[in-house]
């Protein structure tokens, strides 16, 4: 059974509370801001506006270990050999850290210490110490989904990802969402085009929105990309598509990516 955005929500708090009892918000913003001084420089989104070659349009390959909303458990998969094949024809990697996905921070570092590529924290991120957190074990930008966000949450969460030279990918489902988003001056919006409140997805979301967003705002499509004709469908709305569970759930990622975005081998990925 699925569980309602507002539990999962519940959820994620309590599990913040339990983590902040163990390392509190002191020592956690500290290890942020080491992480910060290292000599690695890379960013999220000037990486995703570097195409590979043979394509315009970017990729988000997402490391999700369960879907609830597909049935599948990923649990056992390869950390180390899914991401070598992510970083064939990604420019970013997604990284589902939240515990209801079976994801978790430690994956998080797992992933940083196997690939050069930025990596998306992708969480249910509703406090400042997430992003701390999100910093401090590799992440090289976080999402903000605008349907949990207050205008001032967002802003504070926003801030302080930036000061630790992060970026946020703004998600929104709707046009209202979208034109907070675009109040608050995001850089990078995702249109999920799932809607958390039937858990249905519609790839039109996608078309009918896009229109709307500026063109010097970085767009990128997510939910429902699992074929060509849905990566076709949106395309040349966006500049990135971020595709999670179909990736998953198949035994040769880079037949499905080629597949999807329409690659004939790897040497035009």
């Amino acid at each position: 059974m699925k569980l309602a955005l507002e539990e999962m929500i519940k959820g994620t708090k309590l599990e913040l509370e339990k983590r902040k009892q163990k390392v509190p918000l002191e020592e956690m913003a500290e290890r942020a801001i080491k992480k910060c001084l290292g000599p690695k420089k890379v960013s999220y989104l000037s990486e995703l506006k570097q195409p590979l070659r043979g394509r315009d349009t970017a990729l988000i390959a997402e490391v999700k270990p369960y879907s609830p909303t597909r049935r599948i458990d990923t649990a056992t998969f390869d950390l180390k050999k899914l991401i070598k094949e992510y970083e064939k024809y990604a420019q970013t990697i997604s990284i589902v850290t939240n515990a209801y996905f079976k994801g978790s921070l430690q994956l998080l570092e797992n992933a940083s210490k196997l690939t050069y590529k930025p990596l998306l924290c992708k969480d249910f991120i509703i406090d400042k110490y997430q992003i701390y957190e999100a910093r401090a074990y590799g992440a090289h930008a976080v999402l903000l989904m605008m349907n949990i966000l207050d205008n001032k949450l967002y802003y504070d969460l926003f801030t302080c990802a930036t000061a630790l030279g992060m970026d946020s990918q703004v998600e929104v489902h709707n046009e209202k969402e979208l034109e907070q988003a675009l109040s608050l001056s995001s850089s990078i919006i995702g249109i999920n085009n799932r809607n958390f409140k039937t858990f249905e997805v519609d790839i039109t979301t996608t078309i009918k929105l896009a229109p709307k967003v500026p063109g010097h705002v970085y767009l990128v499509s997510e939910s429902g990309i699992r074929d060509k004709k849905a990566y076709e469908s949106v395309k040349d709305y966006v500049n990135a598509v971020h595709i999670g569970t179909t990736l998953m759930k198949t035994k040769d990622v880079g037949a499905e990516i080629r597949k999807i975005m329409g690659l004939k081998n790897e040497g035009n990925a």
